[in-house]
């Protein structure tokens, strides 16, 4: 089998890496959501039921709405064993966070920025969960859509997190290592670059893509 006829059979390939704890964290988010939800949705009823219905009042409607969609289709995909987290409920959880700031602000306006009065504990409580949301919603998302095992014909990267990150081209690695919950490339000096398998949800396809890529490319694997 020639070089040409290897990629033609084993194309580039890019893998997601799903993460057990990154999964247990997306859950936390969805319930941070699910009573970011409820907060806004409570307020809602609260200006209904005192007449006091106006633009803010419909943007916390819209909100509440959007977030309880993102909580029931992130729950529906996590039950699936998927992401719940995608680009469109990065941006659900911008303008609910924003939302939730501007509610708890309003209600600490309410309670002049009094401790102890009633609306005190619940303005400040919408505030930080609104704030929690939305740094979630900027930062986390864009770290777990750069999670990923690239296979390409020039060799392998793989970005885990900032510790756990390498580039190897395929003329410097010597074998594949399989075992211990991990697998290794080990290059020609030594050196071994290591894919946590344990911590991996879809381990079986990462390890299934590196054995394909290590045997399309005569590499040696252990």
């Amino acid at each position: 089998m020639t070089a040409s006829e290897s990629v033609q059979r084993h194309p580039d390939r890019v893998i997601h890496l799903e993460d057990a704890a990154e999964h247990r964290r997306e859950r936390a988010d969805l319930a941070t959501q699910a009573l970011t939800s409820i907060m806004l949705l409570n307020a809602v009823q609260t200006a209904y039921s005192h007449h006091e219905i106006d633009a803010f009042v419909a943007l916390n409607a819209a909100a509440a709405t959007a977030l309880a969609i993102v909580v029931i289709r992130g729950a529906v995909r996590m039950k699936r064993s998927e992401d719940a987290a995608s680009r469109g409920a990065d941006v659900v959880g911008v303008v609910g966070g924003l939302a939730a700031v501007a509610e708890g602000l309003r209600r600490l306006h309410t309670a002049d920025f009094t401790f102890g009065h009633k609306h005190f504990a619940l303005g400040v409580a919408t505030v930080l969960t609104g704030l929690l949301m939305v740094t979630v919603a900027l930062f986390t998302g864009r770290l777990q859509s750069r999670r990923v095992l690239a296979i390409t014909d020039d060799g392998i990267r793989m970005r885990f997190n900032q510790f756990r990150q390498f580039n190897i081209p395929w003329s410097d690695v010597a074998e594949l290592k399989l075992g211990n919950g991990r697998a290794q490339l080990v290059s020609r000096t030594g050196k071994a670059r290591a894919v946590p398998l344990t911590r991996l949800l879809n381990r079986d396809e990462v390890r299934d893509a590196l054995t394909n890529a290590a045997v399309a490319r005569g590499i040696p694997i252990k």
